[in-house]
């Protein structure tokens, strides 16, 4: 069951997809390519094209993975109690809007709607997974990590 014919797709999604283009996300905001270069997404069960997203350039992309470094030491100064519930609300937030979700990854991917949103609960299982994993590690449990 594909659900590329647009009379099916959700509001929301029909909504999101009005959008002319869309821009990287950087820092909390939008980030336009400075180029204006967009590349178009397709569905490759129909071949038509879902939207436009921009192309950013390579230093478009160092200047996000500078940002994300400026954002790491806040991060890292976070309790683990205080890490896990942003992880928690993120997996709340994705699971209320998994139908939504689905139909935008089944469309780019070209997949079946339900295994669209099985992805998407895995996505969920999975940082919740993890959120639980993390809060029966001690304190004085040394982990080793490379450089």
């Amino acid at each position: 069951m594909n659900i590329s014919p647009l009379s099916r797709l959700l509001p929301e999604v029909t909504q999101f997809l009005n959008n002319n283009s869309f821009p990287g996300f950087v820092g909390g905001k939008d980030y336009p390519a400075a180029t204006g270069e967009l590349i178009a997404t397709i569905d490759p069960g129909s071949g038509n094209k879902i939207a436009d997203i921009h192309d950013l350039a390579a230093a478009e992309v160092d200047h996000a993975v500078d940002i994300a470094n400026l954002a790491f030491p806040a991060w890292s100064t976070l309790s683990q109690a205080d890490r896990g519930a942003v992880l928690l609300r993120l997996a709340d937030a994705v699971e209320q809007r998994k139908p939504i979700i689905a139909q935008i990854e089944a469309l780019e991917a070209g997949k079946i709607e339900a295994q669209a949103e099985g992805d998407v609960q895995n996505f969920v299982d999975t940082l919740r997974y993890f959120v639980q994993l993390a809060e029966g590690v001690e304190t004085r449990t040394k982990l080793d990590v490379a450089d």
